[in-house]
């Protein structure tokens, strides 16, 4: 009986330091559910592709592109976040927008499909044109690059935040960049319609070669010139009617997207028209373009 009461008292001592013992697990999974953030709610999954779609004329095929790499132009759309739309790539996604004049790279949230209208490639939310130093009336010349990043950067991005601002690409590059977007006029690899791809660039020469300011390509070429500098193209004739007005240019309206398009010309010649660009970019548009009418 003494041996079974002293085998009672062994088990018993045993079961209580048992009960103080914490096994590898448990403080792991203590810990991170102590530290996971609550986040926003908003979720990568699923991943949305979509099925072929039209905008003004032009068929959109959407495709799940991991090595996606473009440049264009881009514009701000009323979007919270750090969001961004774009024409074919997943929902959501991950793209470095870089802006081509000063390098500065951002890291931005594909949610939504556009641009709804024009020839921009990508549109992005207030906010990221902010960390990114875009003009609110400007379309810029960026390039879109998708990434992937690490999931930390996915959660900010997801909770509405910015992720920490990229190195800013070389100059080298940018040049590199910068003349890939003066040769490939379309700037969404998936739009045929040429001029709806041309407007693309926004494009400003101030007037024809040498005076800058005081004569108009109206002014200053013959009726029979070809060659034309556009600056921007708008969805608001105002805005285009108040920039023509500035520079001495020409409002034309109707086209693909009945866009209201301001150009400076025509240009008696190809070498006039690249004066007057010269002359535009020297005035800060430094996405002007010459198109060939």
């Amino acid at each position: 009986m003494r041996f079974a009461n002293k085998n009672s008292y062994a088990l018993v001592i045993f079961a209580a330091l048992a009960g103080c013992v914490t096994f590898g697990d448990s403080p792991t999974a203590t810990t991170s559910a102590a530290v996971a953030p609550e986040g926003s709610g908003v979720s990568d999954d699923p991943v949305k592709i979509g099925a072929p779609y039209v905008i003004e004329g032009t068929t959109y095929v959407p495709q799940d592109n991991p090595t996606y790499d473009d440049v264009g132009l881009a514009n701000i759309y009323p979007a919270t976040g750090m969001s961004g739309a774009h024409r074919t790539l997943p929902l959501p996604s991950y793209v470095e927008v870089t802006e081509l004049n000063n390098g500065r790279t951002i890291l931005v949230r594909i949610s939504d499909r556009g641009p709804m209208s024009g020839n921009g490639l990508i549109e992005i939310s207030p906010l990221a044109a902010q960390q990114l130093g875009l003009s609110a009336h400007v379309p810029t010349a960026v390039r879109v690059r998708r990434v992937n990043p690490p999931e930390q950067e996915k959660a900010v991005l997801r909770d509405g935040a910015m992720a920490s601002q990229r190195i800013d690409t070389p100059e080298s590059l940018l040049r590199v960049l910068r003349a890939k977007l003066a040769k490939s006029q379309p700037v969404v690899t998936v739009e045929p319609q040429h001029e709806q791809a041309r407007a693309i660039e926004i494009k400003a020469p101030p007037s024809k070669t040498s005076v800058p300011d005081k004569i108009t390509p109206k002014k200053a070429v013959t009726a029979a010139g070809n060659y034309v500098v556009q600056l921007g193209a708008f969805s608001d004739e105002k805005r285009a009617a108040l920039l023509a007005r500035k520079e001495g240019a020409t409002v034309v309206s109707g086209g693909a997207g009945g866009l209201y398009r301001v150009r400076l010309g025509p240009f008696a010649d190809k070498a006039a028209a690249e004066a007057g660009l010269k002359n535009a970019r020297g005035k800060g548009f430094n996405q002007a373009q010459i198109y060939r009418n």
